[in-house]
């Protein structure tokens, strides 16, 4: 079971132009959504899939290019554990790994 967590700094609006990319961008690999009570959006991948890595690493790279979604994130998170549900989940801030990286390497 893979999930993402996504804030960014304008609360959740289906009819904001941002927040339609990235819910298309989520849809196209069938993930569902849950609107959070803080403003963000958990995003749960495709529970018939087989390859929710895949999925979630195309996600990684579409969203991590966009420019227009990473001058405004705040929060994203990733949530693993493996396609395990006997194991808890994993919280990676992928946000932080993505700041320490740029600064590690100057970018």
């Amino acid at each position: 079971m893979m999930k993402m967590l996504v804030e960014l700094d304008m609360p959740y609006n289906q009819d904001e132009a941002l927040w339609q990319e990235v819910d298309s961008i989520f849809d196209e690999q069938k993930c569902s959504k849950d609107k959070q009570l803080d403003g963000s959006v958990l995003y749960t991948g495709n529970l018939n899939s087989n390859s929710n890595f895949t999925e979630f690493g195309v996600l990684f790279v579409k969203l991590s290019d966009n420019q227009k979604f990473m001058g405004h994130v705040k929060k994203w998170i990733l949530f693993d554990n493996e396609d395990d549900e006997s194991l808890s989940l994993q919280e990676t801030d992928i946000l932080k790994e993505i700041r320490e990286f740029k600064t590690t390497y100057r970018m």
